[in-house]
């Protein structure tokens, strides 16, 4: 850069200063948001494998309409690749909140995958106890220590499905398995069961 065209940026500054200060305000506010976009994706990778692996998160889900037996998940335990492999019921039910009826997944605890997340209470002791998601306390109006009806929304009797229909909520909690609030499909009540009613 020449002597004479130093001296033309900077009397371009002086005469334009406000205009140079916006334009180098812009600049470094671009910059900074450009930073924080590239830092942000390791940094949300890294707390998520974090999350998963403390809860031992699956990475897929084999599913029936007819159920899954134990020769399946033994035969699945047997495949390539496949470290580990454990069975779960999950059930669709209705609940009354103070003011609707919603539909509650209820699902079973496991030992080994997919863990719980309890951030208030314990864990349940007996059949007639259950952890409720933090978002469906939130938003039903349901507490720790109070009991939670369901029904299961068609001629069919709970006792098909479920020791007793009663379940005191003795704590709360969160899982990786839905990250959003949509749980899926139901085919009672709304059709769609959701974690925050």
């Amino acid at each position: 850069m020449t002597k004479g065209m130093r001296k033309d940026f900077n009397r371009e500054i002086r005469h334009n200063f406000s205009r140079f200060l916006s334009i180098m305000l812009i600049v470094v506010l671009g910059v900074a948001f450009f930073a924080g976009l590239r830092a942000a994706k390791p940094a949300m990778q890294a707390t998520a494998d974090f999350q998963y692996d403390n809860e031992n998160l699956m990475d897929i889900r084999v599913a029936g309409t007819l159920g899954v037996t134990n020769g399946d998940i033994e035969a699945l335990k047997k495949v390539d690749g496949i470290a580990d492999a454990e069975g779960t019921y999950e059930k669709d039910f209705l609940c009354q909140t103070a003011d609707k009826e919603v539909v509650a997944k209820v699902m079973s605890l496991t030992d080994r995958i997919n863990l719980l997340r309890v951030s208030q209470g314990r864990y349940p002791e007996s059949y007639n106890e259950c952890i409720a998601d933090q978002k469906f306390l939130e938003a039903s109006g349901y507490k720790i220590g109070d009991t939670v009806k369901l029904t299961t929304g068609t001629d069919e009797k709970y006792s098909q499905y479920l020791e007793t229909d009663e379940f005191t909520i003795v704590g709360s909690g969160t899982t990786s398995l839905y990250l959003s609030s949509d749980m899926g499909s139901a085919a009672i009540g709304s059709g769609q069961a959701k974690r925050g009613v």
